[in-house]
């Protein structure tokens, strides 16, 4: 029997205004899409929830997000700054802890799609949890791909965490060496998981109880989405219960392995573009390595160098 899956997008910002209704409306478009298509096996239902957890920003991001519909977060309390403690505040905002809770508010819902209330508690994997960068978009297929990945057909594989087959948003007067270069980047990145292969701009879905399990997002100014993969990754090796060893009941906490769903997501090139396109992609590969040699977070966040201006996607 398929469960209806659910989704609750959760989109960290900082002066993104000019991207945001882009990313917001493409996920409305495929949740649309996927109800339409949806039939007696029904994989996708109805509810969607928008929740933009805001780094304090000065460009009317946040009146822009509560235009669109969305919950709006404003700053996570306490003095640290970054994209991990908005994500890790609007989890805590979306799954309280300490028992079932509703997942929203009644916030109203319309007959195609959008923001629905009437949320059920989200301790079972009925909802799946989406985080997307403000500057991301979505294809019409993803959230249909992703559903049938969490809510399989008996027999096939299902996922606790997936990403989405990255692609770069090129200007159309691109050179054949720079699509050459960026078209490597992203099978680099589609053909598997691993600590330089997955990122949060591929979008990160996941079900509630592997962010539990995983702990959830860290709160780190740089790289909570390498380290929630890592988390992921070292629950799906984690060796069975006892009982499963001798052909018991399998460890109900033991994760699946991190799959890339074949549907795309576009993202933006600003920071290519600000820094160059070799340029950036060494610089990130340098610090993903030095992340893995032990650096802390903040010391790797000072050479990245986060706050940028904000250019829309093209």
């Amino acid at each position: 029997m398929l469960v209806t899956m659910n989704f609750c997008v959760i989109i960290p910002t900082f002066n993104e205004a000019p991207v945001l209704s882009r990313c917001v409306n493409a996920v409305r478009a495929s949740h649309q899409f996927a109800v339409s298509i949806s039939g007696q096996q029904q994989r996708v239902g109805r509810r969607l929830r928008f929740v933009v957890t805001d780094g304090g920003s000065t460009d009317g991001t946040q009146e822009a997000a509560a235009h669109l519909g969305c919950e709006v977060l404003g700053p996570a309390p306490g003095p640290g700054k970054g994209r991990g403690f908005q994500l890790a505040f609007a989890t805590d905002h979306v799954m309280p802890r300490g028992g079932a809770q509703s997942l929203s508010e009644e916030i109203g819902c319309d007959d195609d799609g959008g923001i629905c209330g009437g949320w059920e508690p989200i301790d079972d994997d009925s909802t799946v949890l989406l985080f997307l960068h403000a500057d991301c978009i979505i294809a019409e297929t993803a959230l249909p791909a992703l559903a049938r990945s969490f809510s399989p057909a008996p027999g096939e594989p299902g996922c606790d965490v997936a990403t989405l087959r990255l692609q770069f948003s090129l200007p159309p007067g691109a050179s054949a060496l720079r699509r050459c270069f960026f078209q490597c980047c992203e099978g680099w990145c589609f053909r598997g998981d691993g600590l330089w292969r997955s990122f949060g701009d591929q979008a990160i879905a996941i079900t509630p109880r592997a962010l539990r399990r995983a702990g959830g997002f860290p709160r780190w100014p740089l790289f909570e989405d390498v380290e929630l993969f890592r988390r992921c990754r070292r629950a799906a090796r984690s060796a069975p219960a006892w009982g499963a060893k001798r052909g018991r009941e399998e460890d109900p906490v033991r994760l699946k392995r991190v799959v890339k769903v074949d549907a795309p997501v576009v993202a933006s090139i600003r920071r290519f573009e600000q820094h160059g396109d070799l340029r950036y992609a060494a610089k990130c590969w340098l610090l993903v390595s030095l992340f893995a040699l032990g650096a802390s977070p903040e010391w790797l966040a000072g050479k990245y160098g986060r706050r940028r201006k904000v250019t829309p996607v093209t």
